[in-house]
């Protein structure tokens, strides 16, 4: 498992290590796929604001067909320092509809929170909705 010690972030100077009592206020997902015929427990997706109010997502998915096995405090870990990342991570093609989903969700739950619909969508490369006319 890779260190999950503080993780520098662009301008913004923060760090995080796990999830605890000081973390800043998130939703997750836990993602659920049929695999070989079983609903199984597949990956995690996170949703937070930054100091701006700008909404970040962060996902993990483990790789069942490698023999990888859910574990849930790792993809949330995983999750949350894709949010602090500086560059994107690809996300698999088998998690974009849920997350195209979860950031609608995102940006019910996180009223104020800024960056959500503008300009073209990263996930899909198609032009995105206004969030705020």
């Amino acid at each position: 498992m890779p260190d999950m010690k503080e993780i520098p972030v662009g301008d913004e100077q923060e760090s995080h290590s796990e999830i605890g009592p000081n973390t800043p206020p998130y939703i997750h997902q836990i993602l659920v796929k049929r695999v070989k015929g079983q609903r199984q427990k597949v990956g995690v997706l996170i949703g937070r604001t930054d100091s701006n109010n700008k909404i970040k997502i962060g996902w993990s998915r483990t790789n069942i067909a490698k023999g990888d096995k859910f574990d849930k405090n790792y993809g949330l870990n995983l999750a949350i320092m894709r949010t602090y990342a500086q560059h994107t991570v690809p996300v698999p093609q088998s998690i974009i509809k849920d997350i195209v989903k979860f950031r609608d969700r995102c940006g019910r739950y996180f009223k104020n929170g800024k960056g959500l619909y503008s300009g073209t969508d990263t996930i899909t490369d198609q032009p995105q909705r206004t969030l705020h006319p």
